[in-house]
């Protein structure tokens, strides 16, 4: 019977000990210049406001960085993040990461992290308060006025912190693509109405054209549509043409443009 108790735990021994080498293995530090370091040993000396991350490499070396040469790294599978808490600069543990990101800070020094602090992907921060909660969170997230129903009617309060960030940055994400598509439609209409230039500099040329000066302002209004991503009005496509008869060149020039702002 003894044999097998010594035996169990030679494996919890075994076990725990491949355990805390791969955790360690899997341990980081990332330097504010940029390059990471990774196989050795992390270590954070998190004494008050005298925050330092000690690094030992796979050779024995020895390294105690400060603040200002750490902006992350990775300790026991938690990954902390330098982070302007107070208007200061500290350590905190990484929860949820996004563009609005949630973090663990210790509260008035204390080891236990329990403090929970809100932080933008712009520099603007929050602790997660206890009292007024509902009104500082919809001051804090006005720009996602999807959520400001669910916070309002206590649909989602601080016990629901992680559903309300994740659908905060979706909402940001969704709103970033839209620009997104937005600037990108915007710039195809620019595109598109540059095709009106051709046009317009072959009837400044033309002599003998009658209507010349109605024909550049029908022209500079059509631009001036395709330049919105409007919709160019019947009207006025058939006055240009009208406009242009009995001159081919003119008149295929027309199509073109057309066809172009309509692809």
């Amino acid at each position: 019977m003894g044999k097998i108790k010594l035996l169990k735990l030679v494996m919890i021994i075994l076990c725990l000990t491949g355990y805390l080498t791969a955790s360690a293995q899997s341990d980081y530090v990332v330097i504010t210049q940029g390059d990471t370091l990774k196989g050795g040993k992390v270590v954070f000396l998190n004494y008050g406001g005298d925050q330092k991350v000690q690094y030992t490499d796979q050779n024995k070396k020895r390294t105690i960085y400060t603040m200002k040469q750490v902006k992350a790294f990775q300790l026991n599978d938690e990954i902390y993040h330098l982070v302007k808490h107070n208007d200061r600069y500290a350590y905190l543990k990484l929860i949820t990461f996004g563009y609005l990101s949630l973090y663990a800070y210790q509260m008035n020094d204390r080891q236990n992290w329990d403090g929970r602090y809100l932080y933008k992907r712009d520099g603007r921060g929050m602790e997660v308060p206890n009292i007024g909660f509902k009104k500082r969170m919809l001051e804090f997230l006005s720009d996602c006025e999807e959520l400001s129903d669910d916070i309002s009617g206590g649909d989602l309060g601080r016990g629901d912190l992680l559903e309300l960030i994740n659908k905060y940055n979706w909402c940001i994400e969704q709103r970033t693509a839209l620009s997104g598509i937005a600037q990108q439609q915007k710039i195809i209409s620019v595109q598109k109405a540059a095709t009106w230039n051709e046009l317009e500099d072959k009837v400044k040329s033309t002599e003998n054209l009658n209507d010349k000066e109605t024909v550049l302002e029908m022209i500079s209004e059509a631009r001036s549509k395709t330049e919105k991503g409007e919709k160019i009005p019947k009207f006025l496509v058939d006055g240009l043409t009208k406009s242009l008869e009995g001159n081919s060149e003119l008149q295929n020039s027309l199509a073109e443009v057309l066809k172009a702002i309509n692809q």
